[in-house]
């Protein structure tokens, strides 16, 4: 609570988020796929964030697009989120729809509301690159050894509670694994972790609350899981992960 209470002050900071929208218009310049609005410092308080304004559309207006179109923009916003985590150690944690639209002209990803953003260390970041390799190569004893190290369980738990992590981390390992195109229409991965409710509830004297960037990092690539249903999206995520591993 005291983490949430904390990320909430910041959140309502706007001299904060402005910061952050100049920091991710500097690490984002260049980049033809995305864009961002210019901060108008000189009519920004600390009670008012003045941008420049943006033409586009909600990104629902993606849903008509031919299914390649979708297809990049999902793949785009997943490369972002694995730079974002690996390379910047910086992330815009709320993936809320409202806060991405769509230029349709240009075909651009309009990114907005910074208020949310969270630095990670360096430790945290390459511990969670660890975890995922171990994912993605289906390395059991390597995926509880890097899970412990970030903190998600300790020493001497039971082996039923080892097997309901790992039947947890190998589900999820699937996203990050596919080096064919995921359908993210026809994935029932939510419908089988919530067959584990059950088993969550049982073990719930052994559950361990993860560090709460972890749960920064959960809501993000949630949010992008979604989207990517909700766009009935295509993408390979293995051969973006890739140049981090």
């Amino acid at each position: 609570m005291d983490e949430v209470r904390k990320q909430l002050r910041e959140e309502a900071s706007y001299l904060q988020e402005a910061q952050y929208l100049e920091t991710y218009g500097k690490h984002l310049a260049g980049d033809e796929r995305f864009i961002l609005p210019a901060l108008i410092k000189n009519q920004s308080r600390d009670n008012i964030l003045a941008m420049s304004y943006i033409e586009s559309s909600p990104i629902d207006r993606l849903k008509q697009q031919p299914q390649s179109v979708r297809d990049q923009a999902v793949s785009d916003l997943f490369e972002l989120f694995l730079r974002e985590l690996f390379e910047l150690r910086l992330m815009q944690t709320d993936p809320n729809f409202a806060n991405y639209r769509y230029q349709v002209e240009s075909g651009k990803l309009v990114l907005l509301d910074f208020g949310a953003t969270r630095k990670f260390t360096a430790k945290f970041a390459n511990g969670y690159l660890r975890l995922i390799k171990a994912m993605v190569s289906r390395d059991e004893p390597r995926i509880l050894k890097a899970a412990q190290n970030i903190g998600y369980h300790s020493e001497g738990i039971s082996a039923e509670y080892e097997q309901l992590l790992l039947r947890i981390f190998l589900m999820v390992g699937e996203i990050f694994e596919s080096t064919d195109a995921y359908d993210f229409e026809r994935s029932d991965l939510v419908v089988r972790l919530n067959r584990l409710n059950d088993d969550v509830m049982r073990l719930q004297s052994e559950w361990k609350a993860p560090p709460v960037d972890c749960l920064y990092v959960h809501r993000k690539l949630g949010g992008l899981y979604l989207m990517a249903r909700r766009l009935r999206a295509r993408v390979a995520i293995g051969p973006l992960l890739e140049k981090h591993l």
